[in-house]
């Protein structure tokens, strides 16, 4: 299957979307479409490729495939490899870094002023949203 489609899935998974969702932002009117998207049963415009692009905040060029679009981690977080080596010996915390940067838009906005994060930051951080989430358990 060529990456386009592999992509589009892909983001669509780590964006949190259901598949209905994506068919409602992309214009479709039913989530059997992008069914057959990820599948890669349908030939896209360039166009539907440029509203993809937009929907997920990629180039065209990284949604088809010839960039990388692996896990990207907003730049606030920090040096994304240096904090998974830091949190390696704490898996909790590891997991949770994983959550948050690859998945959870919104808490990254709690810290938007925050750049250049060392890992023992991010580890800070982590513990403060962990305390949270104890809170409200």
């Amino acid at each position: 299957m060529l990456p386009l489609y592999e992509n589009i899935k892909m983001l669509r998974e780590r964006e949190g979307l259901s598949q209905e969702e994506l068919a409602k932002k992309a214009g479709y009117t039913s989530r059997a479409s992008i069914a057959k998207i990820e599948k890669g049963l349908v030939d896209l415009p360039q166009s539907r490729i440029a509203k993809f692009a937009e929907i997920f905040g990629v180039s065209e060029a990284q949604l088809m495939g010839w960039t990388d679009i692996s896990n990207e981690v907003d730049p606030q977080w920090g040096d994304d490899e240096a904090n998974i080596e830091y949190l390696k010996d704490n898996p909790r915390l590891l997991d949770q870094y994983i959550e948050l940067t690859r998945k959870n838009d919104t808490i990254g906005l709690l810290f938007d002023k925050v750049k250049d994060l060392s890992p023992k930051d991010v580890e800070k951080v982590l513990k403060i949203v962990e305390l949270i989430d104890q809170e409200n358990e």
